[in-house]
């Protein structure tokens, strides 16, 4: 994990990409992981960039870190053509479901699926 000080604080890292962009990334990846570690990467940085440059409340960066890995996890189920399966539903719980992601969070998810007994 990369940490920022306050030397790099100088020049803002780009912003993660915005749904459409990981998708492209996405749909032109022989493989969705490095694509989710670069978006991540790129989601931390700037996160911490604001922090640095005191550039809002933190409850704004908090809710952008939940967000952001909103906008990662949608862009995966697509990837995996889950959003194409009407039985079944991504649910963010716990404090992602709140939109309150802190740094190092875990990410709480519920899988709800609608099969016959």
């Amino acid at each position: 994990m990369n940490l920022l000080t306050a030397a790099d604080a100088v020049d803002p890292p780009d912003p993660p990409p915005e749904a459409y962009s990981l998708n492209t990334q996405l749909d032109a990846s022989a493989s969705p992981l490095p694509v989710a570690r670069d978006y991540l990467e790129a989601l931390s940085a700037w996160l911490n960039h604001a922090y640095l440059n005191n550039t809002g409340p933190i409850g704004h960066l908090i809710t952008e870190r939940a967000r952001g890995i909103d906008v990662l996890l949608q862009g995966l189920w697509r990837h995996f053509g889950l959003d194409e399966c009407d039985q079944l539903a991504l649910i963010a719980v716990g404090g992602y479901g709140r939109a309150e992601l802190h740094p190092h969070s875990d990410i709480d998810l519920l899988i709800l699926a609608d099969v016959e007994a």
